[in-house]
């Protein structure tokens, strides 16, 4: 199994995504996140909500729905323990996004609009749906899916981890063939690089750090300077 990933600033002062990976017990688990708040509040956000992800995973590495439930609640607490240790990072938040794989077997679970995509032959065969108003209302048929991308609504959320948090989204576990590829992106990430993109860089990819590089081409070119914060994190198996 491959992996790899890449986070940068864009076009902002500060960096408020982050992002990590650990294998325990056999399985892999792979964690990004993207903080939302001022006073820096969002770096801290997400920093924690990985933390505590890949800590909770690695004392007890397990492959279910109760394992993923369990790391999101972890993260969340981590999010608000923060919040509690400075007036002004009280209304901090981060979306977070959790990659389980255990052989041919993978299972995610997702809050905000971090995405997570597997690909099979080279194709999406599934994408996570985004907790926020623009895929709302792609849902219902006000937008095309494209569109999320340039709606005035699409970093509107209405769920992430924080005092707002709702629940997470958790997937059943997936059987996928033995060259599957995954990636799981912040909304800095796929803003930018399309789902044919992403498609067609992984057909000419020996690596997944060869996969993160062509897309980084794309995306830097595409991106505006004030563009936001970005990570990725490729998976090969």
């Amino acid at each position: 199994m491959l992996v790899s990933g890449v986070t940068k600033k864009g076009g902002r002062p500060v960096n408020e995504d982050a992002w990590g990976e650990v294998n325990a017990g056999g399985i892999e688990c792979v964690v990004v996140a993207d903080g939302l708040g001022g006073h820096n509040g969002g770096s801290i956000a997400s920093g924690a909500a990985v933390e505590a992800v890949i800590r909770s995973f690695k004392s007890e590495p397990k492959f279910s729905a109760d394992t993923l439930k369990k790391l999101v609640e972890e993260a969340n607490g981590a999010v608000m323990a923060k919040a509690e240790t400075e007036p002004t990072l009280v209304h901090m938040s981060t979306t977070i996004a959790i990659l389980l794989i255990k052989g041919r077997n993978a299972m995610w679970a997702t809050v905000g609009d971090t995405r997570i995509y597997l690909f099979e032959d080279n194709m999406i065969a599934e994408v996570t749906e985004d907790q926020s108003l623009a895929f709302a209302d792609f849902i219902s048929g006000e937008i095309e899916y494209d569109d999320i991308r340039h709606s005035d609504k699409q970093n509107k959320l209405t769920n992430a981890l924080g005092a707002a948090f709702g629940k997470a989204d958790i997937s059943e576990p997936v059987r996928v063939d033995s060259r599957a590829a995954f990636l799981v992106c912040t909304d800095g990430w796929w803003e930018h690089v399309r789902e044919p993109q992403m498609e067609e860089t992984l057909k000419g990819a020996y690596t997944t750090h060869d996969w993160l590089s062509e897309m980084l081409s794309i995306r830097e070119e595409a991106a505006p300077e004030n563009s936001d914060n970005f990570t990725a994190a490729a998976v090969m198996l």
